[in-house]
């Protein structure tokens, strides 16, 4: 299902809605990470500010490009049968070391000094 097709779901996958139930609070500034197929949820924006998306999508470092439409890779221009660029689709370990980086920098700006290791 994708993002359009919100109210789909009981056609398409009833048994959703028999499955088990997980609420999670979140505050300003926390995330979630799950898998793509992972049936997930938000409740309306109440805010006058935005809500941030961020998606990660992870392949193979040596997967080619398959030509076939998608809302990621359509607007790159990238050419079928190609690998693509590495400042496109950074080896994971250059994700990790700016995610870090970033984690970082959003704890000193709110003023918590531990570390990540220290929960």
């Amino acid at each position: 299902m994708g993002t359009n097709d919100q109210d789909a779901w009981p056609e398409i996958a009833p048994e959703i809605g028999w499955g088990p139930r997980v609420t999670l609070p979140l505050q300003a500034g926390d995330c979630t990470f799950h898998y793509r197929m992972t049936f997930h949820m938000a409740g309306p924006n109440q805010l006058e500010d935005w809500r941030v998306g961020f998606v990660i999508i992870f392949v193979d470092a040596s997967a080619r490009y398959s030509g076939k439409k998608h809302v990621v890779t359509d607007p790159l221009q990238l050419a079928p049968d190609t690998i693509p660029p590495d400042d496109m689709f950074p080896p994971l370990a250059s994700l990790l070391r700016r995610a870090v980086a970033l984690t970082a920098r959003e704890r000193r700006r709110r003023g918590d000094n531990s570390t990540l290791n220290d929960s």
